[in-house]
């Protein structure tokens, strides 16, 4: 009996030590904003550590602050001081943001900026240069399993699917096409052969009750990879990316986008490129280059 509440001590005690090594590692960034005489720190994390540090960092006059949220955001009172500490602030998009009572003159500080992708790392590869293991794959998904995605993916188990990532061996025992269709887990280095090996890639793939206005990540990488991908329907994306994706609703419109897609190489191919002219607008390197714009600082 008391071995959970030791357990629940430890855990606590554990996630106690993590918080307090973020917070370190945000206050170091300070004293190299001394030292070394940077002009701009970004913070990415959700949380961007206590009020101390955050004064701190304001008290380098030469140092703009910039916050850079990439999850739907809510703003209680105690996140709007907060916000109060930041000269620059941006979203991934600004229709997420909710607020608290400073909501409307909060909402006027907060700067579009949608995800971002590495183009160092994600970018087309012709066929011989993608390991067989990866190669002719007609469909292909990479997330972490859940029950909506295996009832999606469900009506593709006679095509030629792979799908990769977390945790999909927990549904082999109840849905035994899985275990043939898995390719395993791949570490990020694969992801270029993955998408470059197949004919379509499956983008952004949520439950039917989320109402998600932003792509998720995989939108982007496959982009920058010149993949044809198919991706669920919400608004940040087709502002983006237009009708270079083929977007669905349901899964019945996944499969007919599929087969379709699948019959018209040409197609696939037309939108791919235009897909990836998109993205090369929205990499890390252009998200760097629009901080630092937002901070007075132009870079090439």
């Amino acid at each position: 009996m008391l071995i959970r509440p030791l357990g629940k001590r430890i855990f606590s005690f554990l996630k106690r030590i993590r918080q307090l090594l973020a917070y370190i590692e945000l206050f170091l960034g300070v004293i190299f904003a001394r030292i070394m005489g940077l002009d701009v720190i970004t913070v990415f994390v959700w949380s961007p550590g206590p009020f101390w540090v955050l004064k701190k960092i304001r008290q380098i006059r030469s140092v703009k602050t910039v916050l850079w949220l990439q999850e739907p955001f809510y703003c209680d009172e105690t996140w709007e001081l907060k916000l109060d500490y930041f000269d620059e602030i941006f979203m991934n998009n600004e229709e997420e943001y909710m607020g608290g009572p400073k909501k409307e003159k909060n909402k006027k500080r907060v700067k579009l900026l949608p995800l971002a992708a590495d183009d160092t790392s994600l970018y087309p590869l012709n066929e011989t240069d993608v390991p067989m293991r990866y190669r002719a794959a007609d469909l292909v998904f990479i997330g972490q399993c859940a029950p909506w995605r295996i009832k999606s993916l469900e009506i593709f188990k006679d095509y030629n699917l792979k799908i990769y990532g977390y945790k999909w061996e927990d549904g082999f025992e109840k849905y035994p096409w899985l275990k043939e269709k898995y390719g395993g887990n791949i570490p990020p280095s694969d992801v270029v052969f993955v998408y470059n090996g197949a004919k379509i890639a499956i983008g952004t793939l949520v439950p039917s009750s989320d109402n998600s206005h932003t792509p998720t990540q995989r939108t982007f990488d496959i982009a920058l990879t010149g993949t044809f991908q198919v991706s669920q329907e919400v608004p940040l994306a087709k502002k983006l990316f237009g009708d270079s994706i083929a977007y669905f609703k349901n899964d019945s419109d996944l499969k007919h986008a599929v087969d379709y897609y699948l019959s018209h190489p040409e197609e696939r191919k037309e939108k791919a490129l235009r897909s990836r002219e998109i993205a090369l607008k929205y990499t890390y390197r252009a998200a760097a280059k629009t901080i630092l714009h937002s901070c007075g600082i132009e870079i090439n």
